[in-house]
């Protein structure tokens, strides 16, 4: 299952048992799904430019297209004050890490046990960041 999938399903599964709430701000929602996606494409294209599989000229153009983009995303992020929430943050990096620990024992790279004792470690602070943060309290 992909990080992104299980991000879904524990969102879902919060959700449900009323840990976390299912709504969200939809216009911040938007924004974040803008830095996402034009941080990533930045990504890309330095990996485009390094493999010299583009211009440094059309690097620049595009890189400072998705710079316009994220500067944007941020501003309206920063007016509305949802710049420093930690509810999206910490349960996307936990979940990274679980991920992570995941493929470790899926390559042999460390046993099947070691990694469901830290995969429920970190299952149990997935929950309890996100119940924080849907009870308005910052970590």
């Amino acid at each position: 299952m992909t990080v992104v999938k299980e991000g879904v399903a524990v969102r879902r599964f919060l959700t449900w048992i009323g840990v976390a709430s299912g709504t969200r701000d939809q216009a911040a929602d938007q924004c974040r799904a803008v830095l996402i996606g034009a941080r990533r494409a930045q990504t890309e294209l330095d990996t485009l430019l390094a493999s010299g599989l583009i211009s440094r000229h059309e690097h620049a153009d595009r890189w400072a297209a998705f710079q316009r983009d994220i500067i944007e995303a941020e501003r309206t992020l920063r007016r509305t004050g949802q710049d420093g929430q930690t509810n999206v943050a910490l349960p996307s990096v936990l979940a990274a890490r679980k991920a992570a620990i995941l493929d470790a024992a899926r390559r042999g790279l460390i046993t099947e046990g070691t990694a469901a004792s830290h995969v429920g470690a970190l299952d149990e602070e997935i929950l309890r960041a996100t119940a924080r943060d849907s009870h308005g309290e910052t970590s």
